[in-house]
């Protein structure tokens, strides 16, 4: 089993993306007890995150699902860790392939001014590294931005 890849986590930190889209899927997660209430996302058969709503309609998008990324998952549990690299592949490919998303992360929730990109998807790749770097103890800055598609 992998260990937690990260040393930090912005206060927030979630993709919203297409409820029903190619190459995502959601299992509960499994301890040596049983079935937790925990629905893991996967994109692609890696772990990116956890479902913490089923549906949004954010910016007027309906069936959307908010997924807390990686970094916001407790290190204790037992998951099947990616690295970070795979991660930030695997994140990067959602966002290319999905018509619609959202992409959201601060340090510190309501301190600072959120960075606002729409239709951007380089200068997107650039923030989610950022951020990543920052998860990974390798800066410590932490950008505050949100990003939209579609």
């Amino acid at each position: 089993m992998t260990k937690f890849p990260f040393v930090a986590s912005p206060d927030s930190f979630f993709l919203e993306a297409p409820a029903r889209m190619v190459g995502m899927l959601v299992h509960p997660f499994e301890t040596q007890w049983g079935i937790t209430n925990e629905n893991l996302c996967y994109y692609h058969g890696t772990l990116i995150g956890m479902i913490v709503s089923g549906r949004s309609n954010r910016l007027g998008v309906r069936d959307r699902t908010q997924i807390s990324l990686l970094p916001k998952l407790d290190r204790q549990r037992e998951y099947d860790w990616p690295s970070i690299q795979t991660f930030k592949f695997k994140v990067t490919e959602c966002l290319t392939n999905a018509e619609h998303w959202l992409l959201w992360c601060e340090r510190d929730s309501d301190q600072y001014p959120v960075t606002q990109i729409k239709n951007d998807l380089a200068a997107t790749i650039v923030m989610l590294g950022a951020a990543l770097s920052y998860c990974a103890g390798e800066t410590l800055e932490c950008p505050s931005f949100s990003c939209t598609h579609g």
